[in-house]
């Protein structure tokens, strides 16, 4: 199949015309008006069965979850659903709840077959927690979860402990995907980013942050965090560090002032 997607076929590449026919039993894309077949292998990326509601589709599936590198074994072992029903959505008799419970069981120990493996279940678990207190996006996350494989693999963690490294590749991730430590910049303390972290969850949950800037939002909450903490830096440094304008710190600081209700002298 060509390079270019089938629904970019928009004309004729002989005689101009718009006027396409797209056969989809026979995967073809011919112009009526010379004949010429356009593409002669087209992929029908939908399902082979027909659904009439997104119930039905949820229960036709036949794939599972995406592989990931969050798993140890990239997610590609089959799980035992862990609600008591069958495959058509049916809850299973309480006949067969205590085999299933066993079976559940079993499945997870085989799941990990060695020490290597369970030292890596475990820590990909504590990373992924890391990066959810943090709130780090998935890249990051998945970045973190190689760079402790690559860790294991050069046994590089024998006599460190599982929470130490963890942290260790969370941290290079970032570095690695240039992840902006505006804190750092600024020489604030673990007090001041603590606060600012409490301060974006807060506005967060008012929504003060959507269609805005996360940078703009980012630069004004540290710069806010800084006052409270009796740490002050200008709204000059912060926007030098931020990237931003001070013009921009002084209007998002104004509204999550005034929305958080937060007392500041300025």
């Amino acid at each position: 199949m060509s390079e270019y997607l089938v629904e970019d076929i928009v004309k004729c590449d002989e005689c101009g015309s718009r006027n396409l026919n797209r056969d989809e039993t026979r995967g073809e894309v011919v112009c009526d008006d010379c004949g010429l077949v356009l593409e002669d292998k087209v992929i029908d990326q939908g399902a082979e069965w027909r659904v009439f509601s997104p119930e039905q589709g949820d229960q036709r599936a036949r794939t599972g979850a995406p592989m990931t590198v969050m798993l140890h074994d990239k997610g590609l072992s089959t799980d035992i659903d862990w609600q008591n029903k069958d495959y058509s959505g049916k809850t299973i008799s309480s006949r067969y709840r205590s085999q299933f419970y066993r079976m559940r069981k079993w499945q997870k120990r085989s799941r990990v077959s060695n020490a290597t493996e369970r030292n890596l279940a475990m820590a990909l678990a504590e990373l992924d927690r890391m990066a959810s207190r943090l709130d780090l996006p998935k890249s990051i996350r998945e970045t973190a979860a190689v760079n402790y494989k690559k860790a294991v693999e050069k046994r590089l963690i024998r006599g460190r402990s599982i929470e130490g490294v963890a942290a260790a590749s969370l941290y290079a991730a970032c570095r690695q995907c240039n992840i902006p430590r505006f804190c750092s910049g600024l020489d604030l303390d673990a007090e001041v980013q603590a606060k600012a972290y409490e301060l974006i969850q807060k506005a967060q949950e008012k929504e003060l942050t959507s269609g805005r800037g996360p940078t703009g939002i980012a630069a004004s909450i540290i710069y806010i965090a800084s006052v409270l903490c009796g740490k002050r830096r200008t709204q000059r440094e912060v926007a030098e560090v931020a990237g931003v304008t001070e013009v921009t710190i002084r209007n998002r600081y104004k509204e999550l002032i005034q929305n958080l209700n937060i007392e500041l002298e300025i």
